[in-house]
């Protein structure tokens, strides 16, 4: 999951900044994954300071950790 998000994110991606554009449960969805499943790998990406996120919206903070989910 977390690899279909990371390259998701890297598309959607300007200087940085990045906005999925749909919920998560559209986005879970378009994945084939559970919501839970979804939130809980963003969750995790938060956590483990890959990205930050909010509302639909966030920052990528460490590309290279990011890279290695590709």
């Amino acid at each position: 999951i977390k690899a279909k998000i990371a390259f998701y994110i890297v598309q959607c991606a300007k200087n940085d900044e990045f906005e999925l554009g749909r919920s998560i449960a559209s986005l879970s969805e378009y994945f084939g994954v559970e919501r839970p499943s979804l939130s809980r790998a963003i969750s995790e990406m938060v956590r483990d300071g890959i990205i930050e996120f909010e509302a639909g919206k966030g920052r990528i903070i460490n590309y290279s950790a990011i890279k290695e989910m590709l």
